[in-house]
């Protein structure tokens, strides 16, 4: 599965472009999966305040959820077209970028995390997030975001 997918293309319309050429966009050409799963994510949230009139939720700033080894969350990637959950462990960078921020670009960082697999629990009705022993590696442009976590259980209807 590829790593990188067209999503949207916007005309640069202010560019006059001969009708055989390709015309200039004001979008990149590409950009990663896990990127796009977060778009459309943030898309249908949208549409759905949009439907229940709900225009303070359309209007509300994001939270930032940043990349981060805290034991509060957990951090969602897209890897070869497969959806994973997993604790980030450690992030490589590389020699010389090591203060500077990640981006969903990076292509050359490494992140390292713990793969986790849900399990619901008949008692309490929540859902508990089992670490597993099995370390995956992948980049920056892999991430789609972070999914809040206490007491290794899942708010219901995030899981």
């Amino acid at each position: 599965a590829q790593e990188w997918m067209e999503f949207i293309w916007v005309d640069d319309p202010r560019r006059e472009v001969p009708e055989a050429a390709k015309r200039p966009g004001m979008t990149p050409n590409s950009i990663p999966v896990a990127l796009a799963a977060l778009y459309v994510a943030e898309l249908r949230l949208a549409f759905r305040a949009i439907q229940e009139v709900k225009w303070d939720d359309l209007w509300r700033p994001f939270a930032k959820t940043p990349l981060t080894t805290s034991s509060t969350s957990l951090q969602i990637f897209v890897k070869h077209g497969e959806l994973l959950l997993g604790k980030l462990e450690k992030v490589v960078r590389l020699p010389g970028a090591q203060n500077q921020e990640l981006h969903r670009r990076d292509q050359s960082s490494e992140l390292q995390f713990r793969k986790c697999i849900f399990s619901k629990d008949p008692r309490s009705d929540s859902t508990k997030c089992i670490m597993t022993e099995k370390t995956l590696c992948c980049k920056p442009c892999n991430w789609v975001c972070a999914l809040p976590i206490w007491n290794r259980t899942v708010k219901a209807g995030d899981a």
